[in-house]
């Protein structure tokens, strides 16, 4: 069961991910998630949440990802997104992403994992929010160890990724902080809590400035067969610094193939 639960499991940040696990060769999996969220203040560069004119998000994103082999996977991750604060209205494509994971070792559960990614700027977004930026070009490379484990009868999984993302012209450079840890609920459900984490690195040039971000999610996934999946969660931005306090909620349709 353990096996099951990490091969569906996924991150639900802006930049969506899933962990340390590669797909098996000529298999794979498509995820495609719609999430609102809203934000009625934000942190400013003391972390103190401050009002801001009301802002909504709404987003369309689609994930995949394929076994090359046992030990590389494919990534692709294409969006939608349309953002509305105040008289501004602005949408369309978002950002794509494309990337590689190549397992490093696995054994008794666990799993080391290397991944890079680069990421296409979408449509010009004069409304990124404080420091969203999806005008640019970047770049992203991470670690990532996945460790099965079990509490009585039931499975669960941790994931943990440390990565440093190159972001061109004025945006500061980010280093990430990634935590998953998933559990059995029942035979065909498991819930999952994830923190991540942004801080950046260098320095911004305006109209941008350095951030720091934490967020937080929670989500249940419910299994259908062993084929497709269902899941609803909400998060929340818990604390930061030039960043909104964001609040949402999203659904998943998970596909295996």
């Amino acid at each position: 069961m353990i096996g099951v639960i990490a091969g569906f499991m996924l991150a639900v940040s802006d930049d969506a991910r899933a962990g340390a696990w590669t797909q098996p060769a000529g298999a794979g999996q498509v995820i495609v998630t719609t999430e609102y969220s809203f934000a009625q203040d934000a942190f400013d560069s003391d972390g103190k949440a401050v009002a801001i004119q009301p802002f909504e998000k709404f987003g369309l994103r689609a994930y995949a990802e394929y076994g090359v082999t046992d030990w590389a996977t494919v990534i692709a991750q294409p969006e939608l997104r349309f953002k509305h604060q105040g008289r501004d209205d602005v949408g369309g494509l978002g950002r794509f992403d494309l990337g590689l994971r190549v397992r490093l070792w696995e054994g008794s559960g666990s799993v080391l994992s290397l991944e890079g990614t680069v990421s296409a700027p979408g449509a010009s977004d004069e409304l990124a929010p404080l420091n969203g930026g999806d005008t640019d070009w970047e770049v992203d490379g991470r670690a990532l160890f996945g460790y099965g484990f079990s509490i009585g009868s039931r499975a669960g999984f941790a994931d943990l990724q440390a990565g440093y993302r190159l972001r061109f012209d004025e945006p500061a450079d980010e280093f990430r902080l990634d935590a998953t840890v998933g559990l059995d609920l029942t035979d065909k459900s498991f819930a999952m809590l994830q923190s991540f984490n942004r801080i950046s690195v260098g320095t911004a040039r305006l109209p941008f400035d350095e951030t720091l971000e934490n967020e937080i999610a929670l989500s249940t996934v419910y299994r259908f067969d062993e084929r497709w999946s269902l899941q609803v969660g909400t998060k929340v931005t818990a604390y930061g610094r030039n960043v909104l306090r964001q609040q949402g909620i999203f659904i998943g349709i998970w596909s295996k193939f």
